[in-house]
């Protein structure tokens, strides 16, 4: 039988605005499986996201036939800050041996930096910087879109649909990008704002792949809307490691961060290092290592 006060399964859980990611390691901090399902973020709801990460976790082959209260589970999900919203989450949760549920910027961190002090800039959906050092924390942006996050995914296809509504009525020139949404719309200006007014961030996200795919082709607003995103990503950077330890390393992480790494690596040089392990598994490390978990288990 397990000796449930020491399991030998670790569950990380990274839920975002896009997607969920989950990973199992055991306690020798191997991976041993994976998985990934639709959105989890609590900007959603509590209960959606509890019902997105069991489902998720139900693709686990590992995890079939293990009864929950044997599995430690580290879950870092957006949202965090809804304070009603997380203690939902964590009542929905109570089924499980342990369960710790801290914001996804802090698990971006944890995993970039293979669970030492470090700083993170994570560019997906939204954007969000979080530091780690000497058991201290500090975040930087983050608290969601529209009102925040520039230089996401989501502010950059939100730039692209200002930038192409400007050239509907001769404030900017036209070009592929431009013309390649205009057709998505049927050239129809009624059709894009009422897309923009029902689209959610994960919607204005998507269109940042062609933003991506536009600028490599030095197409001028694409290159515009990336450098501008870029210049957002780097004050966010210097505001994160304003006082901190000089060598302090920093990693960009998310579906974006390739893409901006060109246009901000000449401005952050040397500071910037590889990421070690993803999101989920940063959570799933938390779990494994029960004094780091105990200390961050408060975080938002």
């Amino acid at each position: 039988m397990t000796d449930i006060t020491e399991p030998e399964l670790y569950v990380g859980v990274d839920g975002g605005a896009s997607k969920t990611q989950v990973v199992v390691i055991d306690a020798n901090g191997i991976m041993v499986d994976q998985a990934a399902g639709p959105a989890s973020s609590l900007t959603a709801s509590a209960d959606h996201a509890n019902e997105t990460i069991r489902e998720t976790l139900g693709r686990i082959e590992v995890l079939a036939d293990r009864d929950p209260s044997t599995v430690r589970v580290g879950i870092g999900i957006a949202g965090t800050e809804l304070s009603a919203a997380r203690d939902r989450l964590l009542s929905l949760c109570a089924d499980f041996a342990d369960v710790c549920i801290v914001s996804d910027a802090l698990v971006a961190c944890l995993g970039a930096h293979g669970g030492a002090d470090g700083a993170v800039i994570a560019i997906g959906t939204g954007v969000v910087g979080y530091r780690i050092e000497a058991e201290q924390t500090r975040q930087v942006t983050g608290w969601g879109f529209p009102h925040d996050d520039r230089g996401s995914g989501a502010w950059i296809g939100m730039e692209a649909i200002h930038t192409t509504l400007k050239t509907i009525d001769g404030r900017a020139s036209p070009s592929p990008l431009t013309e390649t949404i205009l057709e998505r719309f049927n050239h129809d200006t009624n059709e894009i704002i009422a897309w923009s007014c029902e689209a959610d961030a994960s919607a204005f996200a998507r269109m940042a792949h062609s933003v991506a795919d536009y600028a490599e082709a030095s197409d001028v607003h694409a290159c515009s809307i990336l450098k501008r995103a870029s210049d957002e990503v780097i004050v966010a950077a210097q505001a994160l490691l304003d006082g901190c330890h000089p060598d302090l390393p920093l990693a960009l992480s998310g579906g974006l961060a390739e893409t901006l790494m060109p246009w901000v690596s000449d401005a952050l040089g040397a500071r910037l290092t590889p990421v070690q392990y993803s999101p989920a598994m940063g959570a799933a490390l938390m779990m494994r290592n029960a004094n780091l978990s105990s200390q961050l288990s408060d975080y938002k």
